[in-house]
């Protein structure tokens, strides 16, 4: 369901930064969606980064110890 969301927002940060406004309120407006898109797909990025390292080294972001670690 993530990777539809993150699809998502990708297709709306595309639409958005093409976009050309004159109007500034409009404008205004359209830089909230944008930055608030581009956070979105930042924190998407780190989730997948926080999973690949817990896939590839076995290490938690909130532990300093790895899996292997332990036994």
């Amino acid at each position: 369901m993530e990777k539809r969301h993150g699809a998502r927002f990708l297709k709306m940060f595309a639409f958005l930064s093409r976009k050309k406004i004159e109007d500034f309120q409009q404008g205004l407006v359209y830089d909230f969606l944008y930055y608030t898109v581009l956070s979105e797909i930042k924190s998407l990025r780190l989730k997948a980064f926080e999973l690949k390292k817990i896939l590839r080294h076995g290490v938690f972001p909130t532990q300093k110890k790895s899996l292997e670690s332990l036994y």
